[in-house]
């Protein structure tokens, strides 16, 4: 026996569904696909929770405790690079998103 890193499997996948929508997708054009994709920043979004300290000592790094500004954004990715995009400060709702709104 030997310790070695898990691989994790979903327990989800499944073989059939997986190749009826390759099956789907194929009927598409890559010229008609495009990806929306929605992130959001703050102050806190890069804080680390692990770090390295020589044994015996506590772990510790200095940073904002406040939020600060979060600031959201949303992109539509197509084969002829970002074609549509909108930033809002805040969190991203229905109401910014340029495509719920092109879609009601």
């Amino acid at each position: 026996m030997s310790h070695k890193k898990l691989k994790w499997i979903a327990i989800e996948h499944n073989e059939p569904w997986q190749a009826d929508f390759v099956c789907r997708m194929a009927q598409y054009k890559p010229e008609e696909l495009g990806f929306l994709d929605e992130t959001s920043k703050d102050e806190w979004t890069t804080r680390r929770i692990h770090g390295w300290s020589k044994k015996g000592r506590h772990t510790q790094k200095k940073q904002v405790f406040i939020r600060g500004r979060r600031v959201s954004t949303e992109a539509l990715l197509t084969l002829n690079g970002i074609v549509a995009g909108t930033v809002v400060e805040g969190s991203m709702t229905r109401q910014h998103s340029f495509i719920s709104l092109s879609l009601l």
